[in-house]
């Protein structure tokens, strides 16, 4: 499973827009890091991004997204405009597709920092559609806890369609050693202080 991550900032989740274009890039570069896609599917955003040890992309692993070409030419548009569900459902498809083909079971989008899109409307019905729409394709919702208002309120898109799971911070001095700790090679193990904890 190709798993990428997506940080919601108040602008993306203010402009629809914004948030499709960022949420593809995301996974095109995950992609173009598997050598899944082209790199020049990417640039066509206008990141240009060097990836080492990368030869020159494969012809045959280019991908077009009519969402890309919409998306630079959009112009007079404003930030309540929302993409066509086509072009959306259109290019995680593609996208998903592409994931399959080269032998992937799908796609899981962490979108961290979502309760950021509790009043886009727009974002939360395509993203709901699109998943629903498009197989193999996953979500989870990482944010602080009014997120759960999301899934508990009956006028949201995604009521009572998601399995919730509350978190707290580490309380336990012992459990806070062992997430220190255990990322660590043993002989790295001794360097770590008390204090660094």
């Amino acid at each position: 499973i190709l798993p990428v991550r997506v940080n919601i900032t108040s602008i993306l989740a203010d402009d629809a827009w914004e948030f499709w274009a960022n949420t593809i890039h995301c996974m095109l570069s995950a992609a173009v890091e598997k050598g899944i896609v082209s790199s020049t599917d990417e640039d066509r955003f206008g990141f240009d991004r060097v990836i080492p040890g990368r030869t020159d992309p494969d012809p045959k692993k280019a991908l077009d997204l009519p969402f890309v070409v919409e998306y630079r030419n959009r112009s007079g548009l404003t930030a309540a405009t929302v993409p066509p569900n086509f072009l959306v459902e259109d290019a995680i498809r593609r996208l998903c597709d592409r994931f399959v083909a080269e032998h992937l079971n799908g796609l899981l989008l962490i979108l961290d920092e979502a309760h950021k899109l509790l009043q886009s409307d727009g974002v939360k019905e395509q993203l709901r559609h699109t998943f629903q729409e498009v197989e193999r394709c996953g979500i989870v919702f990482a944010g602080e806890s009014d997120l759960n208002t999301m899934f508990s309120d009956e006028s949201e898109p995604f009521y009572a369609q998601a399995l919730t799971i509350p978190l707290q911070n580490f309380t336990d001095p012992r459990e806070v050693a062992q997430c220190a700790l255990l990322p660590l090679e043993e002989d790295e193990r001794a360097l770590m202080s008390p204090m660094t904890m």
